[in-house]
């Protein structure tokens, strides 16, 4: 797996937290929306799998080098039957 240089969503949003990146104040709305967009779209390929991931959280999303965000943490996600 490769390294998340960018941390966690959750240190871009505690100011108390030491950070190399900026918090969301000072981030701007367009990073913000690029975030959530990052975050539906995971949620949306996990749903076409019929993957419930239970554990959204900014713990649990990565930032890359890239600024792409990415789900982590499967641990309590379940795999459901269709109907």
């Amino acid at each position: 797996m490769e390294e998340a240089q960018g941390g966690d969503v959750f240190s871009l949003t505690d100011p108390a937290l030491p950070s190399r990146e900026a918090t969301f104040r000072e981030m701007g709305e367009v990073p913000i929306r690029f975030i959530l967009a990052c975050v539906i779209l995971g949620l949306e390929a996990l749903h076409q799998k019929n993957v419930c991931y239970n554990d959204l959280k900014p713990e649990n999303l990565l930032v890359f080098q890239d600024g792409y965000v990415r789900l982590s943490d499967f641990g309590l996600s379940r795999h459901l039957q269709p109907r």
